[in-house]
Protein backbone atom coordinates (compact mmCIF):
# COMPACT_ATOMS: atom_id res chain seq x y z
CA UNK A 1 0.00 0.00 0.00
CA UNK A 2 2.96 2.31 0.56
CA UNK A 3 4.45 1.94 -2.96
CA UNK A 4 1.34 3.11 -4.86
CA UNK A 5 1.09 6.18 -2.62
CA UNK A 6 4.74 7.06 -3.22
CA UNK A 7 4.30 6.52 -6.97
CA UNK A 8 1.25 8.81 -7.13
CA UNK A 9 3.06 11.46 -5.07
CA UNK A 10 6.05 11.32 -7.41
CA UNK A 11 3.82 11.52 -10.49
CA UNK A 12 2.30 14.71 -9.12
CA UNK A 13 5.45 16.26 -7.62
CA UNK A 14 7.88 15.80 -10.52
CA UNK A 15 5.80 17.66 -13.16
CA UNK A 16 5.07 20.46 -10.68
CA UNK A 17 8.77 20.84 -9.87
CA UNK A 18 9.67 20.85 -13.57
CA UNK A 19 7.00 23.49 -14.22
CA UNK A 20 8.28 25.70 -11.39
CA UNK A 21 12.03 25.29 -12.00
CA UNK A 22 12.04 25.34 -15.82
CA UNK A 23 11.91 29.18 -16.20
CA UNK A 24 14.83 29.54 -13.79
CA UNK A 25 17.15 27.46 -15.95
CA UNK A 26 15.74 28.21 -19.41
CA UNK A 27 14.22 31.71 -19.45
CA UNK A 28 12.61 32.95 -22.62
CA UNK A 29 15.02 35.05 -24.70
CA UNK A 30 12.31 37.61 -25.54
CA UNK A 31 11.45 38.16 -21.90
CA UNK A 32 15.13 38.65 -21.06
CA UNK A 33 15.61 41.26 -23.82
CA UNK A 34 12.46 43.16 -22.81
CA UNK A 35 13.49 43.12 -19.16
CA UNK A 36 17.00 44.22 -20.08
CA UNK A 37 15.70 47.14 -22.17
CA UNK A 38 13.28 48.20 -19.44
CA UNK A 39 15.89 48.01 -16.69
CA UNK A 40 18.44 49.84 -18.88
CA UNK A 41 15.88 52.53 -19.68
CA UNK A 42 14.92 52.88 -16.02
CA UNK A 43 18.58 53.15 -15.04
CA UNK A 44 19.24 55.82 -17.69
CA UNK A 45 16.19 57.83 -16.68
CA UNK A 46 17.19 57.63 -13.02
CA UNK A 47 20.73 58.79 -13.82
CA UNK A 48 19.40 61.63 -16.00
CA UNK A 49 17.08 62.77 -13.21
CA UNK A 50 19.98 62.72 -10.75
CA UNK A 51 22.14 64.82 -13.09
CA UNK A 52 19.32 67.33 -13.66
CA UNK A 53 18.81 67.57 -9.90
CA UNK A 54 22.55 68.19 -9.52
CA UNK A 55 22.31 71.04 -12.04
CA UNK A 56 19.48 72.61 -10.03
CA UNK A 57 21.48 72.28 -6.82
CA UNK A 58 24.53 73.77 -8.53
CA UNK A 59 22.48 76.78 -9.67
CA UNK A 60 21.15 77.19 -6.14
CA UNK A 61 24.70 77.04 -4.77
CA UNK A 62 25.73 79.78 -7.20
CA UNK A 63 22.82 82.01 -6.17
CA UNK A 64 23.64 81.51 -2.48
CA UNK A 65 27.34 82.27 -3.17
CA UNK A 66 28.53 78.85 -2.04
CA UNK A 67 30.61 78.42 -5.20
CA UNK A 68 32.42 80.85 -7.48
CA UNK A 69 31.30 81.72 -11.00
CA UNK A 70 34.33 79.91 -12.47
CA UNK A 71 33.56 76.72 -10.55
CA UNK A 72 29.92 77.00 -11.56
CA UNK A 73 30.82 77.29 -15.26
CA UNK A 74 33.12 74.26 -15.09
CA UNK A 75 30.71 72.02 -13.18
CA UNK A 76 27.66 73.23 -15.09
CA UNK A 77 29.28 72.43 -18.43
CA UNK A 78 30.25 68.94 -17.28
CA UNK A 79 26.81 68.18 -15.87
CA UNK A 80 24.99 69.47 -18.95
CA UNK A 81 27.17 67.38 -21.28
CA UNK A 82 26.50 64.37 -19.08
CA UNK A 83 22.73 65.03 -19.16
CA UNK A 84 22.76 65.42 -22.94
CA UNK A 85 24.67 62.15 -23.30
CA UNK A 86 22.16 60.36 -21.08
CA UNK A 87 19.24 61.79 -23.06
CA UNK A 88 20.81 60.54 -26.30
CA UNK A 89 21.27 57.09 -24.78
CA UNK A 90 17.62 57.11 -23.68
CA UNK A 91 16.59 57.99 -27.24
CA UNK A 92 18.65 55.06 -28.58
CA UNK A 93 17.22 52.58 -26.06
CA UNK A 94 13.61 53.63 -26.54
CA UNK A 95 13.10 55.62 -29.76
CA UNK A 96 9.38 54.87 -29.73
CA UNK A 97 9.08 56.74 -26.42
CA UNK A 98 10.45 59.87 -28.09
CA UNK A 99 7.95 59.53 -30.92
CA UNK A 100 5.11 59.08 -28.44
CA UNK A 101 6.23 62.13 -26.47
CA UNK A 102 6.28 64.23 -29.64
CA UNK A 103 2.79 63.05 -30.60
CA UNK A 104 1.58 63.76 -27.07
CA UNK A 105 3.03 67.28 -27.17
CA UNK A 106 1.20 67.93 -30.46
CA UNK A 107 -2.08 66.78 -28.93
CA UNK A 108 -1.51 68.94 -25.86
CA UNK A 109 -0.91 71.97 -28.07
CA UNK A 110 -4.16 71.27 -29.92
CA UNK A 111 -6.05 71.02 -26.64
CA UNK A 112 -4.53 74.23 -25.33
CA UNK A 113 -5.63 75.99 -28.52
CA UNK A 114 -2.37 77.83 -28.91
CA UNK A 115 -1.54 79.75 -32.08
CA UNK A 116 1.23 78.07 -34.07
CA UNK A 117 3.43 81.17 -34.28
CA UNK A 118 3.24 81.64 -30.50
CA UNK A 119 4.31 78.03 -29.94
CA UNK A 120 7.36 78.26 -32.22
CA UNK A 121 8.48 81.61 -30.78
CA UNK A 122 7.99 80.36 -27.24
CA UNK A 123 10.00 77.19 -27.87
CA UNK A 124 12.84 79.22 -29.37
CA UNK A 125 12.90 81.49 -26.32
CA UNK A 126 12.68 78.56 -23.92
CA UNK A 127 9.38 79.80 -22.48
CA UNK A 128 6.21 77.81 -22.05
CA UNK A 129 3.57 78.66 -24.66
CA UNK A 130 0.68 80.79 -23.47
CA UNK A 131 -2.88 80.56 -24.78
CA UNK A 132 -4.02 83.22 -27.17
CA UNK A 133 -6.31 85.80 -25.46
CA UNK A 134 -8.85 85.64 -28.29
CA UNK A 135 -9.15 81.87 -27.87
CA UNK A 136 -9.01 81.73 -24.07
CA UNK A 137 -11.70 79.74 -22.33
CA UNK A 138 -13.12 80.22 -18.88
CA UNK A 139 -11.54 78.29 -16.02
CA UNK A 140 -14.85 76.80 -14.85
CA UNK A 141 -17.11 74.34 -16.63
CA UNK A 142 -20.54 75.59 -17.61
CA UNK A 143 -22.44 72.90 -15.67
CA UNK A 144 -24.61 74.56 -13.00
CA UNK A 145 -24.78 71.63 -10.58
CA UNK A 146 -21.09 70.75 -10.34
CA UNK A 147 -18.32 73.23 -11.06
CA UNK A 148 -14.71 72.28 -11.67
CA UNK A 149 -11.55 74.30 -12.23
CA UNK A 150 -10.40 73.94 -15.84
CA UNK A 151 -6.80 74.44 -14.76
CA UNK A 152 -6.47 71.53 -12.31
CA UNK A 153 -9.88 69.80 -12.30
CA UNK A 154 -10.65 70.42 -8.62
CA UNK A 155 -14.26 70.90 -7.54
CA UNK A 156 -15.12 74.56 -6.78
CA UNK A 157 -18.01 76.03 -4.83
CA UNK A 158 -20.65 78.35 -6.25
CA UNK A 159 -19.26 81.65 -4.91
CA UNK A 160 -15.56 80.93 -5.37
CA UNK A 161 -13.55 83.37 -7.44
CA UNK A 162 -10.29 81.42 -7.24
CA UNK A 163 -9.57 77.70 -7.21
CA UNK A 164 -8.67 76.49 -3.72
CA UNK A 165 -6.24 73.91 -5.11
CA UNK A 166 -4.24 75.74 -7.79
CA UNK A 167 -5.21 79.41 -7.29
CA UNK A 168 -6.42 79.98 -10.86
CA UNK A 169 -8.92 82.80 -11.31
CA UNK A 170 -12.40 81.44 -11.93
CA UNK A 171 -15.05 82.97 -14.14
CA UNK A 172 -17.88 84.00 -11.84
CA UNK A 173 -21.34 82.85 -12.98
CA UNK A 174 -23.75 85.56 -14.18
CA UNK A 175 -26.12 84.96 -11.27
CA UNK A 176 -23.44 85.58 -8.59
Amino acid sequence: MLWPTILIALLITIPVLIFVVWPLFFPSAKVMVDDLDESRLAELVQRKDAVLQSIKELEFDLHTSKISQADFQLLNTRLRHQAIGLMRQIDKVAPEVTELEEALEKEIMKLRRVDGDVVHAAHKNGKAPQPSPKKAVSNVTEDTTDRFCRQCGARVNEGDRFCAKCGAALKVAAGS
